[in-house]
């Protein structure tokens, strides 16, 4: 996995943890605007935050073996043969 894969996994982390607290914000009010406010931006974000989500996975899935050479793809099938 590239290292960059850590960064966006970090920032899923993050941004899930605050449309988390957004959304529980939203229940905790007592003002019934307010927390339907907050619970619909943090809904809001967690649905964006699972859609990007998937377009990095399929996107990482689809462009992992861009850029390697026939004879690289070929070794690399070769040495996960040794191991089974």
């Amino acid at each position: 996995m590239p290292r960059s894969w850590d960064l966006w996994f970090g920032i899923f982390v993050v941004s899930t943890l605050l449309a988390l607290t957004i959304s529980f914000l939203g229940l905790a009010s007592d003002d019934p605007t307010l927390s339907k406010i907050f619970s619909y931006i943090g809904y809001a974000l967690l649905i964006i935050i699972a859609i990007a989500a998937g377009v990095l996975l399929v996107l990482g899935m689809t462009s992992e073996d861009e850029g390697r050479r026939p004879s690289e793809l070929q070794s690399s099938e070769d040495e996960t043969r040794r191991h089974y």
